[in-house]
């Protein structure tokens, strides 16, 4: 069993001495830290609307000693989580024993051709990728030479290359979170690297430095 804590808030002021979120809950709710036995963050946002007081706004999942009571006891906080289905991209594929004829040729490794690789990996089936710009290596070189002399590369450039148009962004991920296979995709990227606070925040962000080296893993 579990409990779903609807909105938790904390203020800023508190989260910057550092305060273990377990210890927060537990003196909210009555309890000792030990009395709680599992804490995941489910969703996590910013609310800045007053400067003199910021809050973070948490969504908890929680296993404690005595769930039942507690739901009794703070019903206006807690509620029984239910979990929902995970969604995986071969959840409706069966191809145990199958092959095809001839592998699949992914046009592009950027995000889309890179899914596409990995979940055919996956499955147990060999692709081949085919990608007109250099390794994310080489084309990080290829475009610190365009920053400093203007030395453009029609084939690898900010667009073409390992990883797609993505892999110089800031990395903000402003996509649909509400998309089942949405979970999917950020559980790779932690996978692969990423951090996993993208899983619960409500404006996740990666970062330049971690989508390079994700597109060098996978």
């Amino acid at each position: 069993m579990s409990i779903l804590y609807k909105q938790f808030t904390v203020p800023l002021s508190e989260q910057n001495l550092a305060r273990d979120m377990r210890d927060l809950v537990a003196s909210d709710l009555g309890l000792s830290a030990d009395d709680i036995l599992e804490l995941e963050i489910l969703k996590k946002s910013l609310d800045a609307r007053k400067k003199s007081q910021i809050f973070h706004h948490y969504q908890l999942r929680l296993v404690t000693r005595d769930d039942e009571t507690l739901l009794r006891t703070n019903a206006d906080k807690l509620e029984n989580f239910e979990e929902k289905a995970r969604y995986h991209p071969t959840n409706d594929i069966d191809f145990k024993g199958k092959s095809f004829r001839h592998p699949p040729v992914i046009i592009g490794s950027g995000p889309a051709g890179t899914f596409a690789a990995l979940v055919l990996a996956e499955l147990g089936q060999k692709c081949i990728v085919v990608e007109r710009g250099e390794a994310v290596e080489d084309r990080m070189r290829t475009v610190h030479r365009l920053q400093r002399s203007g030395s453009f590369s029609e084939e690898s450039n900010y667009c073409y290359g390992e990883g797609g148009a993505g892999t110089f962004s800031d990395g903000k991920l402003t996509c649909g979170r509400n998309h089942p296979l949405i979970r999917y995709l950020f559980e790779q990227w932690v996978r692969f690297g990423a951090p996993d606070s993208i899983l619960y925040e409500a404006h996740p962000h990666i970062g330049t430095d971690y989508l390079m080296q994700i597109a060098r893993k996978t």
